[in-house]
């Protein structure tokens, strides 16, 4: 593709290119194609061979497999600038590890597996980059199975809220707005709907929270566990 000065300028931000020159970027993303994909709508499979690489633009995506009865079970929510399909680095054929799916209207760099690998070898930064970036996710899985054995169900969801509110927050007069539903909420704390809606509520009576469809508004942070 054309890589215009926006897409340049935007993508930079992204670890995958942390200590790369601008040239190297551009070079990069110039082997990139940029795919629009609407919301709700599948972009890779889990289990399928790892064919492409995908960088996130602009908008949400969901990562998650599904249970044996058809649930979905949410391995993280994918923001601007985060990378999945890093099987695609590798020698061997793999798998994605599981299904992506954009929760809106969203924009998508994409590599396939053989482009790809050659500019790894080339710029064995790229490389280098796309390890920490699977070690950061299997640390963020790691403090969930961790936080699931020693924390309680609101010090859990407290988490998540303030996790969600620090990398996908958008920032308002009167606090935090989070993106987020009960399910979402329940899948990331590892505890129930139901107990979702009741700690939600709770908070809300304190004046720590109010809730919208499908969004968490956070006014007091420091109240979500004093409350």
């Amino acid at each position: 593709m054309h890589t215009s000065a926006a897409v340049l300028t935007h993508s930079r931000k992204a670890k995958f290119f942390e200590g790369l020159g601008s040239g190297e970027v551009r070079e990069i993303l110039d082997a990139a194609e940029i795919r629009r994909i609407a919301a709700h709508r599948i972009v890779l499979t889990a289990g399928e061979t790892a064919t492409h690489l995908f960088l996130l633009l602009s908008g949400h995506a969901q990562l998650y497999r599904l249970s044996r009865e058809g649930d979905k079970v949410l391995l993280s929510r994918l923001v601007t600038g985060n990378v999945f399909g890093l099987g695609a680095l590798l020698s061997r054929p793999w798998h994605y590890i599981g299904t992506a799916e954009t929760s809106r209207d969203s924009e998508f760099i994409v590599w396939d597996r053989a482009r790809i690998r050659e500019l790894a070898q080339k710029y064995p930064r790229l490389a280098e980059n796309a390890l920490g970036i699977i070690l950061r996710y299997l640390a963020a899985h790691t403090d969930r199975l961790v936080d699931l054995v020693t924390l309680t169900a609101p010090e859990r969801l407290a988490r998540a809220v303030f996790h969600l509110g620090k990398h996908t927050g958008k920032i308002v007069p009167t606090g935090v707005e989070i993106a987020a539903t009960n399910e979402d909420l329940s899948q990331l704390a590892n505890v129930s709907s139901f107990t979702v809606s009741r700690l939600l509520n709770k908070w809300a009576r304190a004046g720590a929270v109010t809730k919208a469809r499908g969004k968490v508004f956070v006014y007091s942070p420091d109240k979500l566990l004093d409350s």
